[in-house]
């Protein structure tokens, strides 16, 4: 990774029954792009584990559960500020709610991809590869913010 720039590709819908679908949507995503490994935002919260987080946590486990996943790797990275900033920006506009939840996680997932393409950079520079993607199962021991 080097000079990456982040772009909106795809918003996938997710619902409790529809896991192997988004599953069989990702690996298309994967195999069109020649994805090397996802970007996950995750709220980290060093006080508390929230609702949201556990949700996070239980979708990636469903993900690695349909077995498609086996060598593909992923990082969480921390979307807490991301958010907060998309809001900040489209309050002005005066957008449907359905209309303003799709640009909001679209222009957050940016956000959140983006942050982690400058992180890896300058670890790049100071030659810290081996940490871009480390798979952490136990998030209680990560440390990226």
């Amino acid at each position: 990774i080097r000079y990456g720039l982040s772009l909106i590709c795809s918003v996938l819908v997710r619902k409790k029954t529809n896991i192997g679908l988004i599953a069989t949507d990702f690996q298309c995503l994967i195999s069109e792009l020649s994805l090397s490994g996802l970007v996950i935002g995750y709220p980290f919260d060093r006080q508390k584990s929230s609702p949201t987080a556990v949700q996070v946590k239980l979708f990636v486990d469903e993900l690695t559960k349909t077995g498609k996943f086996e060598d593909l790797k992923y990082t969480f990275w921390d979307e807490c500020f991301t958010s907060k900033s998309v809001e900040f920006l489209l309050k002005p506009l005066s957008l449907h709610p359905v209309q303003h939840k799709t640009i909001s996680d679209k222009f957050a997932a940016v956000g959140i991809l983006q942050g982690y393409l400058d992180f890896a950079n300058r670890s790049q520079d100071q030659n810290q590869e081996s940490q871009l993607f480390s798979n952490e199962n136990d998030l209680e021991s990560e440390t990226i913010n």
